[in-house]
Order: structure tokens, then C-alpha cells, then sequence
């Protein structure tokens, strides 16, 4: 199987013609302007896109051969991919938000404090949502907040005091 990476995540159909709202999960929101298909995740679908636009910091679309909202309902909340070969390359120490969703974060002494479930871009900072024990958790990003990103394990490590100064329990 062709590997793929995750770059955003389809909102929901806007207006009647089959257009879709799409939260980016990128730092350069205009590199959905160089693609000409995206994959829809979990449908196992290839899809080309007929046209695109961005506005502020989301993306709309078309996709081929869809042109009502009924058509494209079912692609609500459905992340998207792009092949391997397409996908923006990273610089050393960066990541795709779509591979440390999932990640255990933990202090530095070893404490869990939830499961990485969303990252959202909100222009001048990063808002983490963490779930644990049924409860969600979240903190922005400021600077020292984030020791270190593990891959491989799916691990972020964060420090504890400037946590304790970032974090909002609801």
C-alpha cells in the first residue's frame, strides 16, 4: 500500500453545489493550491479536486464529479492524505500535526497527562486538546512548553511548571 500523509480534515459541504470546507493541518495552508487529488481517509478514496480557494485559514473545494451537498455529506469530519511523494517536505524536528495525533503527553517525571486528540491553529498559537479519563485538557503552545516529540513511540514529553501556568481542564 502506497504510504500516505495526513494534511487536514474535511469540516463539512458548504452551500449546495458540493463545495467543502477544510481545516489544514499545515504551516503553508497554500500548498493545497500545488495538489491536483487528495485521499479521503478511512473511505480509501481518490479523489481530484475541480477547484480550490483559500480563505483566511481554511480551504474550500470541489471535488470531480461532485456537484451537490447530498454527494459530498458523507465526507464530513473525514481527514484527508496526500501520497508520500506529494506531501510538503519537512525541515529537521518537524512533523505532520496527523502523526502525533494519538501520542500519550507526559511530564518530564514520567506523569501522563492525556491523549493527544486535536491540534488547532488559532493564527498566533497552537491549542493542544488532550482527553484523559473522559475529561478534556487543553494548553497552548508557548515557547519551552514542548521538550520533546517522539515518533516512533508517539510520546510528547512537556514540562511541568510551564504547563501548569498554559493548561485549562474542562
Amino acid at each position: 500500500m502506497e504510504q500516505r500523509f495526513v494534511i487536514g480534515k474535511i469540516l463539512k459541504p458548504k452551500g449546495l453545489k458540493g463545495e467543502l470546507k477544510v481545516s489544514s493541518y499545515l504551516d503553508d495552508i497554500y500548498f493545497f493550491e500545488t495538489l491536483d487529488c487528495l485521499y479521503l481517509d478511512g473511505k480509501n478514496l481518490k479523489l481530484n479536486i475541480k477547484s480550490l480557494k483559500v480563505r483566511q485559514d481554511k480551504v474550500y473545494l470541489f471535488f470531480e464529479g461532485y456537484d451537490t451537498v447530498e454527494s459530498v455529506d458523507d465526507f464530513r469530519n473525514t481527514e484527508i492524505s496526500v501520497l508520500q511523494e506529494d506531501a510538503p517536505k519537512l525541515n529537521e524536528g518537524e512533523f505532520f500535526v496527523g502523526d502525533i495525533l494519538g501520542a500519550i503527553v507526559k511530564d518530564e517525571n514520567g506523569t501522563i497527562i492525556g491523549e493527544l486528540e486535536e491540534i488547532k491553529n488559532y493564527g498566533s498559537t497552537d491549542v493542544y486538546t488532550l482527553k484523559n479519563k473522559g475529561k478534556e485538557i487543553m494548553f497552548t503552545e508557548v515557547e519551552g512548553l514542548i521538550e520533546t516529540v517522539d515518533l516512533e513511540e508517539k510520546e510528547i514529553v512537556v514540562n511541568s511548571k510551564i504547563l501548569a501556568e498554559v493548561i485549562v481542564w474542562k
